[in-house]
């Protein structure tokens, strides 16, 4: 089974919030059963780890994405031609037709 990566997580020094989770016997056994597989300590430094990666991936792929649109973004309106809708399906159309696509 793949290791579940580890994110850089330092709890906070000035707030803690708690949070109760109700789980059912059969997801409070596996978050054990996962938080030991992984190498945590407690099934809560576990969830906590999960919600850690979750918001690093969120941020994560909006920047990936901010800094594939960034030439376009920063782009002089020069450098832009006009383009219709009909022209990519004609372009995308031939390229179909060509085999290349």
């Amino acid at each position: 089974m793949p290791k579940l990566p580890k994110f850089e997580f330092s709890p906070p020094t000035a707030t803690v919030i708690f949070m109760d989770l109700l789980l059912t016997p059969d997801l409070d056994e596996f978050v054990s059963e996962q938080a030991r597989r992984h190498g945590f300590s407690t099934g809560s430094d576990f969830v906590v780890q999960l919600i850690a990666n979750h918001k690093e991936r969120e941020s994560h792929g909006w920047d990936w994405l901010y800094e594939q649109l960034r030439p376009g973004i920063e782009a002089d309106e020069s450098q832009f031609h006009p383009e219709t809708a009909e022209d990519v399906i004609r372009r995308g159309k031939a390229r179909m037709s060509s085999g290349n696509g």
